[in-house]
């Protein structure tokens, strides 16, 4: 329920959605995007085809473009290696930008 997404959201360090579970997200809590974003860290939204946006409150959102490959592949998973080469990048301390770079 939307108390129970409140509460996920709620000072989370790294939020992570695509597009439809951005726009899930912000029927189910009832709140705005900008009140999302006030309440967490960094959100991090996967765009497919255009790359990632990376936000973070009172910022200038980021648009990291996706890397151009030659003959599509199935994208099950897609979200999943994004984030774990994201996090792989942020961990070794890499900036925001070259952390999305490598997990596009």
């Amino acid at each position: 329920d939307g108390e129970q997404a409140r509460a996920l959201t709620r000072g989370a360090t790294w939020l992570f959605t695509n597009e439809y579970e951005a726009a899930l997200l912000e029927e189910r809590t009832g709140r705005s995007h900008e009140e999302v974003l006030a309440s967490t860290g960094t959100w991090i939204t996967t765009l497919g085809a255009r790359g990632v946006r990376l936000e973070r409150h009172g910022q200038r959102p980021l648009v990291v473009p996706a890397v151009t490959v030659a003959a599509p592949a199935d994208p099950t998973g897609a979200g999943d290696a994004f984030r774990a080469g994201f996090l792989a990048a942020v961990s070794h301390g890499a900036p925001l930008q070259a952390a999305a770079r490598l997990g596009n």
